[in-house]
């Protein structure tokens, strides 16, 4: 007798032959430990001829736990999965429902949580990576957008699903899972980065103006800019990151607090900065008291103060989809040219050089190559 998944996350099938004939059955379990005693039962029913009581447990199988109960008990999960991620995975989920299906679009989370777990099928996924993809229009950015944002949902989704979760779930009725958790990711063309020096040089002309009109719009600049900082690393950034003094040279930590779980691939790095960027900043800090770099409130230092800076920085001619990504890509190409591309994978905190390289990188001039002498 086997058993096994067809699909990472999905429910494990006992496989068995029974007087020459070949049984597959759903132990509708996505533990291996309890499938397996799922699975002998299952053998053993058969061997038996107790059809009646099969019968029977596929009725009681039927009845599949709905939303509301699998989230509970994602909840419980004491790993290194912080409440508010769980909480934007959960958010996230029921947002795939109601755009996939008119039916639920404004339905409340709580009507949401009462639907079953059969609707979490290869359809629901797929429904909503088309409808995504249709509202971008024919704009090859907003497309590249919206892949980019169907796959990042698709991602935070299955990860309710992980391996280490499934056993929280081993008192629940779940469907098979395979079609949900099969449903490819959009393929998306990454490009490497084309550095512009004229934009970058309006940029810099601007930015005095900015100061003046939009503080923070201006901090993201400086951070953006002058450390190569994520947007997440720039909205958490806090005065206690920045280390050192005038004399000695000043360096940003990028750390985990305790309401964000801290840079990508928990790859914490120091980054140093130039005594104006600290300079700057200090300047524009209106109460000494402030934790957060940018000041306002969560939304503003998370989303608001983004989407103006966003639109000054097209307004410089960028073209780049995410604004403060587009001068942290600007920061590694300048770094690589003045210090090689192995200081600005550093910086940057890319676990690969590849990435440094092909995406994060352009040539800010042409090189002068002397091949056959002077």
């Amino acid at each position: 007798m086997t058993v096994f998944q067809r699909q990472e996350g999905g429910a494990y099938y006992a496989k068995f032959r029974v007087k020459g004939r070949q049984y597959l059955l759903s132990t509708q379990s996505t533990v291996k430990r309890d499938a397996e005693a799922k699975a002998r039962q299952l053998r053993s029913d058969v061997l038996a001829e107790r059809w009646e009581e099969l019968e029977a447990k596929k009725v009681r199988q039927a009845r599949f736990a709905n939303l509301g109960e699998l989230f509970t008990a994602y909840r419980r999960h004491a790993g290194d999965v912080k409440p508010y991620v769980q909480r934007r995975n959960i958010q996230i989920l029921r947002t795939i429902i109601r755009q996939a299906r008119p039916t639920h679009d404004k339905a409340p989370d709580n009507e949401i949580d009462a639907l079953s777990t059969s609707i979490l099928t290869a359809s629901l996924l797929s429904d909503y990576k088309r409808i995504r993809l249709e509202a971008a229009g024919e704009n090859g950015l907003a497309q590249q957008t919206a892949k980019i944002t169907a796959n990042a949902c698709r991602r935070q989704a299955r990860a309710i699903f992980k391996r280490e979760v499934l056993p929280l779930y081993k008192d629940l009725s779940l469907p098979d899972l395979t079609g949900f958790l099969g449903v490819p990711a959009f393929k998306v063309e990454k490009k490497g980065f084309r550095f512009d020096a004229e934009a970058l040089g309006r940029s810099r002309a601007a930015a005095a103006q900015l100061r003046l009109d939009d503080a923070n719009a201006y901090r993201i600049f400086l951070l953006a800019l002058g450390a190569g900082l994520r947007k997440g690393e720039i909205a958490h950034g806090r005065w206690s990151w920045i280390e050192g003094d005038a004399k000695r040279g000043y360096s940003i930590r990028i750390q985990a607090t305790e309401d964000w779980s801290g840079p990508k691939g928990k790859r914490e790095r120091e980054v140093p900065l130039e005594p104006i960027v600290v300079d700057q900043l200090t300047q524009l800090r209106t109460q000494v008291g402030d934790t957060h770099l940018l000041e306002g409130c969560k939304t503003e230092r998370c989303d608001q103060a983004f989407r103006r800076f966003a639109d000054w920085l097209k307004g410089q001619g960028w073209e780049g989809r995410k604004a403060a990504h587009t001068l942290r890509k600007v920061y590694g190409s300048l770094v690589a040219a003045q210090h090689g591309l192995k200081a600005a994978q550093t910086v940057l905190g890319h676990a690969d050089i590849s990435t440094t390289a092909d995406i994060y990188v352009g040539l800010t001039k042409t090189p002068t190559v002397t091949i056959f002498g002077a």
